[in-house]
C-alpha cells in the first residue's frame, strides 16, 4: 500500500488544494468534490487546473439550481463560489478567463448567502480617488454588547472567502464581524488596479470610519 502524504509534488498546487479543503467546516467545499477535481489536474499545468475547477464549479452551480431545499441549495452555491475562486488562481493576471471565473465566484457567493438567509451589509468606503469594500455581518441579539471582530485577509485573499475563514464561526458564537479587503487584494486590484500599500493603517481607518458612520450599533460606536 502506497502512503500518499501530498496531493501534488508541486508545492503551490498542493497548498492551493489544502486552501480549498480548508473551507469545508463552514460549507465552502466538499471532500469528494475536491478529490474528484484534482484527479484531472497535472501539476505545473495551469490550464488543467483552471479547466478542472471551473468544471466542478459549473457542475455544483447547476446542482444548486436544481435543488429545492434552501439549505442544500445555499451550501452548494457557496461551494461553487470557492471552486470558481480556486479556478482562476493560477492563471496569468491578464488572462481573460480570470474575469469569467471572478464574475461567477462573486455571483454564487452572494446568492448562497441570500439563499441561506445570512444577513450582510455591503460597505463602500472612500479611499482617495477610489473606494474599498467591506462586508458587515451583524450578529444575533446581544452581539452589540460584545467586541466587534474585524478581519482582512493576506496577500492573495479575497473578501468573500473570509466568510469561511472566520465570519461564520464568529456569527455562530454570537459576534458581529466586519470583513474587508484592502489595496492589492480581491476586487480592489482586479477592478481598480490599486496595488498594495505598506501603510495598512490607512485602508483600515477608512473602513472603520465608514462602518462607524453608517452601521455601528450605538453601544459600540
Amino acid at each position: 500500500m502506497v502512503k500518499r502524504s501530498r496531493f501534488f509534488s508541486e508545492q503551490t498546487y498542493h497548498f492551493q488544494t489544502l486552501r480549498a479543503l480548508n473551507d469545508i467546516p463552514y460549507d465552502g467545499a466538499d471532500t469528494s468534490e475536491v478529490l474528484e477535481t484534482i484527479k484531472h489536474i497535472t501539476a505545473g499545468d495551469s490550464d488543467s487546473w483552471y479547466d478542472a475547477w471551473e468544471r466542478t464549479g459549473d457542475r455544483v452551480s447547476e446542482l444548486a439550481d436544481g435543488t429545492k431545499d434552501p439549505i442544500s441549495r445555499g451550501r452548494a452555491q457557496l461551494r461553487a463560489h470557492n471552486y470558481y475562486r480556486t479556478a482562476e488562481f493560477l492563471l496569468a493576471p491578464h488572462d481573460p478567463r480570470r474575469t469569467i471565473s471572478w464574475k461567477k465566484n462573486i455571483e454564487t457567493f452572494y446568492r448562497g448567502l441570500d439563499t441561506l438567509g445570512v444577513r450582510c451589509d455591503r460597505i463602500s468606503a472612500p479611499y482617495g480617488a477610489h473606494h474599498l469594500n467591506a462586508l458587515y455581518f451583524p450578529g444575533p441579539q446581544g452581539s452589540e454588547k460584545r467586541p466587534l471582530i474585524v478581519i482582512c485577509g493576506g496577500f492573495d485573499s479575497t473578501l468573500e472567502e473570509l466568510y469561511f475563514v472566520l465570519v461564520a464561526a464568529g456569527l455562530e458564537r454570537g459576534y458581529s464581524v466586519l470583513a474587508y479587503e484592502g489595496p492589492g487584494q480581491g476586487s480592489i486590484i482586479r477592478e481598480q488596479g490599486i496595488p498594495f500599500t505598506h501603510e495598512w493603517e490607512k485602508p483600515t481607518a477608512a473602513i472603520l470610519d465608514e462602518w462607524k458612520a453608517r452601521l455601528a450599533p450605538a453601544t459600540t460606536a
